[in-house]
């Protein structure tokens, strides 16, 4: 029997929320196949970077290499011919072919190579891209990369270089991985989904309203007790606070849901919450509800495989600066 477990909402939605919440997800030591796609490109290039970081603290190897050219001493075997030229310009050198044991190896050239794509890359994260270029400015001694270096691999004397140089390969031949099984070779990743959504939530938010209002987290203490409430979501100064779901919206509401903001509300005495969820395209919110003084509001995101994730967030921001803005004097209008 083989069991599917899929994302609840697309999952080009949840790659989307989980690349702005910037969740590096931990890895698993054990190998697995998956299917070659473009979704996770900017998380192969974080393994990536993590990799070649994990190569550089343990210390690049060394290698031997033929070289030729000229020398002040013997060394190597030397060219009669040439030497006796290099003799007869007057100059006191010999000409060699010998073995440099040095860091400009197949590996290294490699490792620097993918490091520069992932640099230069503008669709990775900055954050990357930073470690990226810090790992090149490490690596000054390793000669440029050329097509040849990509059929290096790890030996038992290089055995540190196996997952980096893997992934490097992959980088550089702009390769990706999709959730689904295939016959790529990959890593298994595990991170607590809703924690990147909630975190996705909040970063699509700020961007949107930047400077006209500030989303936040923030604890509230429950008066005459240690416990603590900490809303998802705190507009502005505590103008309303809202709690994010991992879950496609129902019919009606949820009561968990329901009372869990109620109490978000009540802890930063204010009047409004939201409760941010999923809805398919064409799924009508629910109707807000009224708990003593307190009004809680659905707001979703929409949640389709035809459409784009970035149109998508966009579409929520609009629809949470529309309900922010009948909260206050001012209208918000998302960027």
């Amino acid at each position: 029997m083989q069991l599917v477990v899929k994302p609840k909402i697309p999952q080009g939605h949840l790659l989307h929320l989980v690349e702005i919440a910037g969740v590096l997800p931990r890895l698993a030591p054990r190998p697995t196949s998956i299917r070659e796609d473009e979704n996770l490109a900017q998380l192969i290039a974080r393994w990536f970077v993590t990799a070649l970081e994990r190569v550089l603290e343990e210390g690049l190897s060394r290698g031997y290499r033929e070289r030729t050219g000229e020398l002040k001493s013997v060394r190597g075997r030397v060219s009669p011919l040439h030497s006796a030229r290099l003799f007869y310009r007057g100059r006191l050198a010999v000409f060699s072919e010998y073995e440099a044991f040095d860091f400009d190896t197949p590996l290294n050239r490699l490792l620097l190579g993918a490091a520069k794509v992932v640099a230069a890359g503008v669709p990775f994260p900055e954050k990357t891209r930073r470690r990226a270029i810090r790992a090149i400015k490490r690596m000054d001694e390793v000669g440029e990369f050329c097509p040849g270096d990509l059929s290096a691999r790890a030996e038992r004397t290089t055995a540190h270089y196996a997952d980096a140089a893997t992934l490097a390969r992959e980088v550089i031949e702009s390769s990706g991985r999709s959730l689904s099984a295939g016959l790529g070779r990959g890593w298994g990743f595990l991170f607590r989904t809703a924690k990147p959504v909630e975190i996705g939530i909040r970063n699509i938010l700020r961007e949107s309203f930047a400077d006209e209002l500030a989303v936040t987290k923030k604890q509230f203490r429950f008066g005459g007790s240690k416990m603590n409430a900490s809303p998802d979501l705190v507009f502005g100064d505590v103008l309303a606070v809202g709690d994010v779901k991992y879950k496609l919206g129902g019919d009606s509401w949820s009561r968990p849901d329901l009372y869990e903001v109620v109490a978000f509300a009540a802890a930063a005495e204010r009047e409004h919450a939201v409760l941010a969820n999923f809805r398919p395209l064409g799924s009508p919110a629910l109707l807000p509800v009224q708990v003593g003084r307190i009004e809680i509001t659905e707001v979703s995101c929409p949640a389709d495989v035809e459409l784009d994730p970035h149109e998508a967030a966009g579409i929520f921001a609009e629809r949470v600066g529309s309900w922010v803005g009948r909260l206050r004097p001012t209208s918000l209008t998302p960027g």
